[in-house]
């Protein structure tokens, strides 16, 4: 099968840079840009709303830096961070559409380390390639999105957006896949094909792992990678260019209707966090045991900090709960939004929740406000308001890595 490859210009949004210009109301980036101890950015907050307006807030106090006045189609578009935190994207998954969204923040290489620049908050392209883009995922400065109708998956390179955005489509299967991409190659689960599959780049098949019921959820720390299944979840260690996979089975007791569908991993951990009906599981890749943890309230949403000292869940009873992220000992909780209504019909927005370095946000959208909430005391600091007269369905904190001076 043979790799697709398209570049977008810059200015390839409809209507080009005139239309742009018009719909976009940005802030004064004169300001002082907000910056912890350690002179690093707070971040900025990407928002979106019902009726496909998109807003980029400053993280440490709400205020609005750009607005995007109804840049996509109604509906429930979803938000999500690059890998560099430098671009956010907007996915229109009915639509088939991805806005990609230059934060303003720009990486600059400087005497061993990066600094952070500031420069304008944009719309850089979007791309209307790939049927209902579903699953995002992104990995060693890739990002990439499965196309679950088209059965391809998109992939861009943040480091050529600002040149004009390059991006590539792989065929693969028509299902909702799950896929990890690693430098050569890519592990991909699915929900309806009971498999998974290794392929390179161009969508070759180079190694099929049987008996894979519903994978689904994926993480990758060290040479491990993992995807939850009903099974338990598949670990999946590179040996060069070999890869040998095993499944680590559920804790015992766990209820049969119940798998992982979604891990988490941290560079400084050495193992995977997943779901698990009522909590938690911990799963070590190395020695092949999962351990659950249960919590008050199954998990709704769930993250690990930047950090990586903190697990951060919003539990479906609305409350925040923030955890040791080695012991899992709840450290604190926090309410935080209405508790989720399994009456509620398909498509009814529901609470996003991002993380920063010691520091989570919960989107509200029964109130339109952003609650900003500080891990260490387990405590609400702040609200903000999102910018929007139409309801608030996703948010995503874009943070870098770089110096200011």
């Amino acid at each position: 099968m043979s790799k697709v490859r398209r570049i977008l210009s810059v200015l390839f949004v409809v209507g080009a840079a005139i239309a742009l210009a018009a719909c976009a109301t940005t802030a004064d980036h004169d300001h002082d840009h907000h910056h912890d101890d350690h002179g690093h950015s707070n971040g900025r907050i990407l928002a979106v709303a019902g009726d496909g307006t998109i807003a980029v807030l400053d993280a440490a106090d709400g205020d609005v830096e750009a607005l995007f006045p109804q840049q996509v189609s109604e509906g429930s578009p979803a938000a999500y961070s690059g890998p560099s935190g430098e671009f956010g994207y907007v996915v229109q998954r009915d639509a088939s559409v991805v806005a990609i969204v230059d934060s303003g923040q720009i990486l600059v290489e400087h005497d061993g380390h990066e600094d952070l620049e500031f420069g304008e908050i944009s719309i850089a392209g979007e791309i209307r390639a790939g049927a209902l883009p579903t699953h995002f995922t992104t990995m060693v400065g890739r990002v990439g999105f499965y196309n679950d109708e088209s059965g391809d998956i998109t992939i861009l390179d943040e480091g050529t957006i600002r040149s004009g955005v390059e991006y590539s489509l792989t065929p693969t299967r028509v299902d909702h896949g799950a896929p990890i991409l690693l430098s050569d190659v890519m592990i991909i689960g699915y929900i309806d094909n009971p498999a998974v599959e290794i392929m390179d780049y161009d969508g070759t098949v180079i190694q099929e792992i049987p008996n894979v019921t519903r994978a689904h959820g994926q993480a990758r720390v060290g040479r491990f990678s993992a995807m939850g299944a009903v099974e338990g979840v598949l670990v999946i260690t590179q040996s060069g260019n070999s890869f040998d996979a095993r499944m680590v089975p559920n804790p015992p007791g766990t209820p049969e209707d119940v798998r992982t569908g979604t891990l988490a991993a941290h560079p400084r951990l050495a193992h995977f966090v997943g779901n698990l009906g009522e909590g938690l599981v911990k799963v070590d890749p190395a020695a092949h045991t999962s351990t659950a943890f249960p919590l008050p309230s199954a998990p709704w949403r769930f993250r690990i900090d930047r950090s990586g000292n903190y697990i951060v869940v919003l539990g479906q009873d609305g409350v925040v709960y923030v955890l040791d992220s080695e012991s899992f000992a709840v450290l604190g909780e926090v309410a935080a939004v209405d508790a989720r209504d399994p009456e509620a019909p398909r498509g009814t927005p529901s609470p996003a929740l991002t993380v920063g370095r010691g520091i989570a946000y919960v989107s509200d959208p029964a109130t339109n406000r952003i609650l900003e909430i500080h891990l260490d005391e387990a405590e609400i600091a702040s609200e903000f308001s999102a910018p929007f007269d139409a309801t608030l369905t996703s948010i995503a904190l874009m943070v870098t890595d770089g110096v200011i001076h």
